[in-house]
């Protein structure tokens, strides 16, 4: 089968072998399966759970094939959104549960709960209740890679409301600079909590914002899991090979209020 990737201007071969693919498929179906389960554990009311909890249901596709390009010591920062971003790395099930119910096995120990979930053994530097940080969290990373000499490469997921944020620009901006084997991922659902994409963005394509700073901006149809996973392994070859920055904006639709 074929990828479309890049807003259909051009077909490409270079799928994932089998194995990979259903790899792809199990680490989709886990996330769902997990959140589904974790939402109607909140709804139900009987087991103490409080908090914030932003699904990711909808937008697996996203996290799956950008992260199915990546190496394991490779870096990611993630948002408020991030359960899926963490499954998809390969983060344990366990100490995720664990963690939203405020057990000491969690991966914070229980003191974070959902928005806070990180697992630095896999290059997960953790999730953010705060919109747009992860993106100066993920310049530093990628500055230490760079630094090293490691090839590693660093991502920042954010949400299209992100992209108002002035972390947003100062880390992308020092990515061009420096050249930064960095990598942006805009999720855009088309929401900002409740208020439409289309009336606060004066452009259609958060991936624009790129061309400013001479970075290259691609648009890909976020749930197509194999497309994703082709745009992202061009951008992640181009960073390894010291050419610096993309933004990737994928267009996703979440499927549960905000």
């Amino acid at each position: 089968s074929k990828a479309m990737a890049n807003n259909g201007w051009g077909w490409t071969t270079d799928t994932p072998d089998s194995a990979l693919m259903v790899d792809m498929y199990r680490k989709m179906l886990r996330s769902r399966h997990w959140e589904d389960a974790i939402k109607e554990a909140f709804l139900a009311g009987k087991d103490d759970l409080y908090g914030a909890y932003h699904m990711y249901i909808g937008e697996e596709a996203v996290a799956v094939g950008a992260m199915s390009a990546l190496n394991d010591d490779d870096f990611i920062a993630s948002t408020h959104r991030g359960h899926g971003h963490l499954i998809a790395k390969g983060g344990d099930l366990n100490k995720m549960s664990a963690e939203m119910f405020f057990k000491s096995t969690g991966y914070n120990k229980g003191f974070g709960g959902s928005m806070h979930l990180p697992d630095v053994s896999k290059g997960i530097l953790g999730m953010n209740g705060i919109l747009g940080p992860q993106y100066l969290i993920s310049a530093g990373a990628a500055y230490g890679a760079k630094v090293r000499g490691t090839k590693q490469v660093a991502v920042a997921f954010g949400g299209d409301g992100s992209t108002g944020q002035g972390w947003y620009y100062s880390g992308l901006r020092n990515a061009a600079n420096y050249k930064l084997p960095m990598i942006y991922v805009i999720e855009n659902n088309g929401y900002q909590i409740s208020i439409p994409f289309e009336k606060v963005s004066p452009i259609k394509d958060l991936a624009d914002y790129a061309q400013g700073l001479h970075v290259p901006g691609e648009v890909v149809d976020g749930m197509d899991v194999l497309a994703v996973y082709n745009v992202m392994k061009r951008a992640v070859e181009r960073a390894r090979a010291g050419e610096g920055p993309t933004l990737i904006e994928a267009k996703t639709y979440r499927f549960m209020d905000h």
